[in-house]
């Protein structure tokens, strides 16, 4: 069951990624956006890669105690 529950949230994780490539990629074509977009991404994968690891600590942790 703790798999289970590893394995959706790895699946939550790509398609939130998939789906910030969709929303930006209309903008790539303009050079002067690409500053913004490079640091937008950067936030959005931080926040996103802690919000993953965090949840996957409230999974296995209990499972191990």
């Amino acid at each position: 069951m703790m798999l289970d529950k590893i394995y959706l949230l790895a699946y939550v994780f790509i398609i939130a990624s998939l789906a910030r490539v969709v929303l930006t990629s209309w903008r790539g074509a303009d050079d002067a956006a690409e500053k913004s977009i490079t640091r937008a991404d950067r936030i959005w994968v931080s926040v996103l890669l802690a919000a993953y690891l965090a949840a996957n600590a409230a999974v296995v942790l209990p499972a191990l105690a």
